[in-house]
């Protein structure tokens, strides 16, 4: 059984759809029985962590990486249109002499899917998608408003194009479900989240703090329009200049608002760095003191479950969360020790980081009910037996 496999991020790129689909292959190219093309780009999430990586390669005897180069770019929404529509035509152009009995394509921005759509009804194979968010809610925060009808009205149609394609979809927040149910109620859904991977798990995240040492919070990850650090972490950074520092690992399209407001601010307790390898970031875990998570307030994000929920989680550390909906539930009910505020609101921010707990905090139920490997294999599993029924059935 030959298995395209597309995502637009994988290994060394750092970012959650590359973690996620680096698991997901460690899981499926243990089925003998199967071989796999992995279609993706050279590493590009960050401009300010350049990794090298070979344009192609041997994962394993039934298992292979093609990496497609596309240009170089900032984060933001038109840079990634351009990028992705190299990525489009590179990856077409590879598989259009090639043959397959199945394809998988995990998406967060949609065209992913879009080309595993596209592909499979070329092909005429089926498509299993992995949705990790629904872009058509996000465009209205994204685009501007004389853009957003006609826009919007394409994605739409993509989405349709690539969702009525797939003969099951699975999302990584149940918080999807009834958007997807209602639109397209005839799919079959699954629901393989996120989760933590190995290299977190067994980490001495315990730190030898002095009662005179000024306590350090920190967020790792993206710096987009879709976390909105700008609207929060300045602002609150003025609040807590007396004996807090706030330490921020990352890049992303929204850098450059985080430090004019910064700036405006004049916040003298903040630091921003570029993005370090998962090993190095360990010892940033174990140094700080609080953990801290924003998305925007944006309707869109309401149904997501923050992927760094998963590993922060790992971690024991006290976690300050500004998220709602669907995201805000998910963590009152699974997590400990994690205080959650209203998106942006300086006030409830306060208010929850008053009520944390500072220390390690023992989530050994979460970690073992959220543990990657064991939904990577679960998730493995579902794609073999589609792709080997699917087979059955042409069969028949």
């Amino acid at each position: 059984m030959r298995i395209l496999f597309l995502t637009f991020y994988y290994e060394p790129d750092l970012c959650a759809g590359s973690f996620r689909s680096s698991a997901l292959i460690k899981e499926l190219k243990k089925y003998k029985d199967i071989d796999i093309d992995i279609v993706t780009t050279l590493p590009n999430r960050y401009a300010q962590y350049a990794q090298n990586a070979q344009t192609f390669e041997k994962v394993s005897e039934n298992c292979r990486v093609y990496r497609m180069h596309i240009p170089s770019h900032k984060s933001g929404f038109l840079d990634q249109m351009i990028t992705f529509m190299y990525y489009f035509r590179a990856a077409y152009s590879f598989t259009r002499n090639r043959d397959y009995d199945f394809v998988f394509a995990t998406s967060s921005r949609l065209f992913t899917a879009v080309l595993g759509a596209k592909i499979s009804r070329k092909k005429r194979k089926p498509l299993f998608l992995d949705i990790r968010d629904i872009f058509s809610k996000n465009t209205k925060h994204i685009l501007r408003k004389k853009k957003i009808t006609y826009v919007k009205l394409l994605i739409l149609l993509l989405e349709k194009y690539a969702f009525s394609t797939a003969t099951k979809i699975n999302l990584v927040s149940a918080g999807f479900s009834p958007y997807l149910k209602n639109k397209f109620p005839g799919v079959s859904l699954s629901y393989h989240t996120n989760g933590i991977d190995d290299i977190f798990l067994n980490f001495d995240y315990t730190k030898k703090r002095k009662k005179r040492d000024r306590l350090q919070i920190l967020y790792a990850g993206n710096i987009g329009e879709g976390q909105g650090l700008h609207k929060i972490i300045p602002q609150l950074g003025k609040m807590l200049e007396d004996n807090v520092d706030l330490l921020i690992i990352g890049d992303g399209g929204c850098r450059n608002d985080l430090l004019k407001e910064i700036k405006t601010q004049s916040c003298f307790n903040i630091n921003i760095m570029p993005p370090v390898g998962r090993e190095d970031l360990l010892n940033y875990y174990k140094e700080c003191d609080i953990l801290f998570i924003h998305l925007n307030d944006f309707d869109a994000f309401d149904e997501v479950i923050p992927s760094k929920i998963f590993e922060y989680a790992a971690t024991g550390k006290p976690i300050l969360a500004g998220v709602r909906g669907f995201s805000r539930k998910f963590i009152q009910d699974n997590v400990e020790n994690c205080e959650v505020f209203e998106p942006s609101d300086l006030t409830d921010c306060i208010k929850a980081y008053s009520q944390l707990d500072l220390g390690l905090t023992v989530r050994d139920d979460f970690k073992t009910k959220y543990t990657r490997s064991k939904i990577m294999s679960a998730m493995a599993s579902d794609i073999y037996n589609n792709c080997k029924a699917s087979l059955k059935n042409n069969y028949e």
